[in-house]
């Protein structure tokens, strides 16, 4: 998918995501879950964009700016921290890549 059709795409789930959250008069708690949640899961992706611009600029829309840059903060490390344990674990599998090795 062209970046320029990913962009619109993520677009129009923040928008729905902004409506709903109007419409339905979520209390202010679980958006802040929802942003905490939504941080882990965004960046413990691994090879696959994500739109975590567009979430953390709908969500600091309508909650307080800096409780959700702290909050993204937090989720994001702790969402790194899948790829690092993925990583890491695989030392045993792939071995460690050392030049000696080579033929």
């Amino acid at each position: 998918m062209p970046a320029a059709q990913r962009w619109v795409w993520v677009s129009g789930l923040t928008v729905l995501m902004v409506g709903l959250v109007a419409a339905l008069q979520v209390p202010v708690l679980a958006g802040y879950i929802t942003v905490f949640g939504l941080a882990i899961v965004l960046n413990a992706t691994l090879f696959i964009p994500t739109g975590r611009s567009a979430v953390m600029i709908a969500a600091a829309v309508m909650l307080n700016p800096l409780a959700v840059a702290v909050l993204l903060g937090i989720g994001g490390t702790l969402g790194e921290l899948v790829g690092y344990g993925l990583g890491r674990s695989s030392r045993g599998v792939i071995g460690d890549g050392k030049a000696d090795q080579v033929p």
